[in-house]
């Protein structure tokens, strides 16, 4: 039985079986991906039947007359892949793709193990969708602390470097030098002082060329998780109309997702920024712990914060995140900058490996993409297949294996329990941080950071003691399962954004999800681990994200992914 998800229904025909293809298969699939992002033609027609049938918007096409397949000309990349299977030996592979413009691609291919034992495609169809028309800034209280200046910059960085002329939006917990940290509570702005500098990890994009264009609310003290701030309102989300941005990095997700700054710079300690990432369709990095400074940001559990980046452009995401991570600061002959020469450059992948990177950026090469389907089923059964069709396009696209990870190894009640530790320590550590401002300020705070904020205050040392040795054992246990180059991939959240409902409280709805989603971001916040989140699954029409989780200090494994992954495009200039 086929039920929409990558890995239901089996597959028939000898070797072993990797996210639902035969590996043989997978890997035919792969290099006829590789061969079409190439525009290698020739690689491309070499998996194709002599004589074999292709249709491509209506047409009947000779395969081996035109480019492989059936497909449109151009570069493509996977986003979602669908298997089923048709008979012995005989297997459809459905993939929907993104072009260089911003357009869409979705091919379906019928794959046939010859006589010989290679699989070749028998029959192909494909057609093409224009882009969708770019989206409208967004510049209310909502989503703006410090509006964007109508011209210029608000912050302007270097004026050479290899993120020249991108854009960032700051969340309102990071230090900009000459503006006040308001945390998203007007009684917290009242009372913060100027910040003479910079945070660090906001220097790093200055340093590199990047201007600040503006700050974005934040949920209270950047511990709210429902996306609505109780004192400025639900920023809007541009990717899911109607729907909350979610995190406490709503604000800065929805100016990125609208197009009103190109990247965003925020705080990820439990999913600030991977859940409204996911939500309003955007690519994530959230850092190895400790690799990038957290001095200058507002602490909200620094056993776990993180500095973190969203973009709406994954090799846009690519050069930021070199840069906060320390890469090379400066274009090495005073042009236009890495950044938006790697978005205009007609060769991306060659600049890319031109750049010098340091240690931290020179991680082990990815081996295998590990799946559960434990974890999976956390999610909703249209979500999880979602991020089932991302996993299976990232295998694709990269060549590399899936294999699935035995309940032994990591299951849904490990997950349970350390996400439960984890929420104890970081409500601990917001009390201790935090619990003075609450007792000063009464009424100060919305219902669902001041309910956060009591719980830390009531858990005893003895209880705090108990979750860190539970998250000891969650460290040693997840570190053994990310080693040897292995990736851990799960779905961000445990649905798509929930919808507004006029006249709810900030933190009144959704919990049940909002718990589970807990536990598929517990991973990286326990183990301190950098985690990537590709935006390519789709609920219905809503965007729901594939979390990639790599080893403590892997960084750059997840940064080399995006080399592969995803076209350069134009910057807004």
């Amino acid at each position: 039985m086929d039920d929409g998800r990558t890995g239901s229904g089996s597959v028939p025909g000898a070797g072993a079986r990797s996210g639902g293809l035969p590996r043989d298969l997978l890997a035919a699939a792969s290099r006829l991906e590789r061969a079409l992002a190439d525009g290698d033609e020739r690689a491309a027609g070499a998996v194709v039947e002599p004589g074999g049938l292709a249709v491509r918007d209506g047409a009947v096409l000779v395969a081996g007359e035109e480019p492989a397949g059936g497909e449109p000309r151009g570069e493509r990349w996977p986003r979602r892949v669908h298997v089923r299977a048709l008979a012995d030996e005989v297997v459809a592979v459905t993939t929907e793709a993104e072009r260089r413009d911003g357009g869409a691609v979705v091919g379906t291919r019928v794959w046939r193990r010859g006589a010989g034992g290679a699989w070749c495609v028998a029959l192909a169809h494909a057609s093409a969708a224009p882009p969708p028309p770019p989206p409208e800034p967004l510049l209310d209280g909502a989503v703006w602390s410090v509006a964007p200046p109508t011209t210029g910059a608000l912050l302007g960085g270097a004026l050479e470097g290899p993120l020249a002329w991108v854009r960032v939006a700051v969340q309102d917990v990071v230090a900009v030098a000459g503006h006040r940290v308001g945390a998203g509570v007007p009684a917290w702005l009242a009372q913060a002082p100027l910040e003479r500098t910079c945070a660090p990890a906001l220097q790093r994009l200055l340093d590199a060329g990047a201007d600040v264009v503006g700050v974005a609310q934040s949920g209270e003290l950047g511990a709210a998780r429902d996306g609505r701030n109780p004192h400025y309102g639900a920023p809007a989300n541009p990717a899911a109309p109607g729907r909350t941005t979610g995190g406490a990095g709503g604000g800065v997700a929805a100016a990125v997702a609208s197009g009103s700054a190109d990247v965003g710079l925020g705080s990820d300690a439990d999913g600030s920024l991977r859940v409204p990432g996911a939500w309003c369709g955007l690519h994530v990095l959230r850092p190895t712990h400790g690799t990038v400074p957290v001095e200058g940001v507002l602490p909200v559990s620094p056993s776990s914060d993180a500095v973190g980046l969203l973009a709406r452009d994954g090799r846009l995401l690519h050069a930021a995140g070199r840069a906060l991570l320390g890469g090379p600061a400066g274009a090495p002959d005073g042009s236009e900058g890495e950044a938006a020469a790697l978005l205009r450059s007609d060769e991306p992948t060659a600049l890319l490996r031109s750049a010098q990177p340091t240690a931290l950026l020179r991680s082990a090469q990815p081996t295998a993409l590990l799946r559960s389907d434990e974890l999976t089923g956390l999610a909703e059964p249209a979500t999880a297949a979602a991020v089932d069709a991302a996993l299976l396009a990232l295998a694709v696209a990269t060549g590399l294996p899936v294999e699935e990870v035995p309940p032994s190894a990591l299951d849904a009640e490990d997950l349970a329990r350390w996400a439960r530790a984890a929420r104890v320590v970081a409500d601990a550590e917001l009390w201790h941080g935090h619990g003075r401002f609450l007792l000063d300020h009464p009424g100060a705070l919305g219902p669902e950071v001041e309910r956060r904020l009591r719980a830390g205050g009531a858990v005893g040392p003895d209880e705090v003691a108990r979750a860190r040795a539970d998250l000891d054992t969650a460290r040693a246990r997840t570190a053994a399962l990310l080693a040897g180059g292995r990736l851990l991939c799960l779905p961000a959240t445990a649905g798509p954004a929930p919808a507004v409902v006029p006249g709810e409280a900030a933190g009144s709805s959704g919990e049940d999800a909002l718990l589970a989603t807990d536990r598929l971001l517990a991973p990286a916040a326990v183990v301190g681990a950098p985690a990537l989140t590709l935006p390519w699954g789709r609920a219905g029409d809503l965007p729901v994200g594939l979390q990639v989780l790599a080893a403590p200090g892997a960084d750059g494994a997840l940064l080399a992914l995006l080399d592969r992954l995803v076209p350069a495009r134009e910057l807004p200039v």
